[in-house]
């Protein structure tokens, strides 16, 4: 490039890729002046030197290509599960076995806790919960903090 027109030529002709797109600057994304202003994609993609243009990037993609291959291998694996020696048979029977098991502990601890809210509800209204974040979209700590504070109460 040697002059101002040749690379508003080669601009332009790059716009149609979409390798950068024009935006326009919107008000600012929090309540004080200072935060940070959002982009606004406009429609009409021509090439303007006054505009402001955005290059948006999305990285290197190698963890969607381990991601698929590891899909691919896992399916495999399970589809050639006749062919697997004995002893991986054998473990992933286990396995199975010991997960059916937690579900199953995971519903006994349910019926177990319903039963007593049952029971503290005529003894001792309003009733008492044990496990009272059992079904929250918690972690286990968590759900767990009740019992915690329970067994190890603050000083006073």
């Amino acid at each position: 490039m040697t002059s101002e027109t040749e690379a508003l030529a080669i601009l332009s002709a790059a716009n149609v890729f979409a390798f950068y797109l024009r935006v326009q600057r919107g008000g600012p994304t929090g309540s004080s002046s200072s935060s940070p202003k959002a982009l606004q994609i406009i429609q009409e993609q021509t090439f303007r030197p006054e505009d402001y243009y955005a290059w948006f990037y999305e990285g290197p993609q190698w963890t969607t290509y381990a991601g698929g291959i590891l899909m691919v291998a896992v399916i495999l694996a399970g589809v050639m599960f006749p062919l697997w020696p004995p002893i991986l048979r054998l473990g992933a029977w286990y396995i199975s076995i010991g997960m059916l098991g937690l579900v199953g502990l995971f519903f006994a601890i349910a019926v177990v806790r319903l039963i007593f809210y049952i029971i503290t509800i005529v003894v001792a209204s309003p009733g008492i919960w044990i496990f009272p974040q059992l079904f929250a979209d918690v972690g286990f700590v968590s759900s767990l903090s009740f019992l915690v504070l329970c067994l190890c109460p603050t000083r006073s």
